[in-house]
């Protein structure tokens, strides 16, 4: 929790990053390692890192599972509230080529 965080890769939409950064402040408030967080969400590590790095996004259902996560109501709001504020992902699934 006192180390630096990575900056999110140059290309990468400003809705995106909002939204990753929730996620990091999720798992920061809780505590959790992104392995520990992996773990409860059904995914690798690296998954979890795609999704805070703002290189990929969370499913609909991962998504929820984050949000039940959140350990406030307000985190819980503005991961709810950024989710919304994404555009349609591409059919690849990516957020960038």
């Amino acid at each position: 929790m006192g180390r630096s965080r990575a900056t999110f890769p140059e290309g990468i939409a400003e809705a995106d990053q909002r939204y990753a950064q929730v996620l990091r402040d999720i798992r920061d408030r809780r505590g959790e390692t992104q392995q520990a967080l992996g773990r409860l969400l059904g995914w690798s590590i690296s998954t979890v890192s795609r999704f805070e790095a703002a290189i990929e996004r969370p499913d609909q259902a991962t998504h929820r599972r984050y949000c039940a996560l959140a350990p406030t109501d307000e985190l819980r709001e503005q991961a709810m509230v950024a989710y919304e504020a994404l555009p349609a992902p591409p059919a690849s699934g990516a957020l960038d080529k």
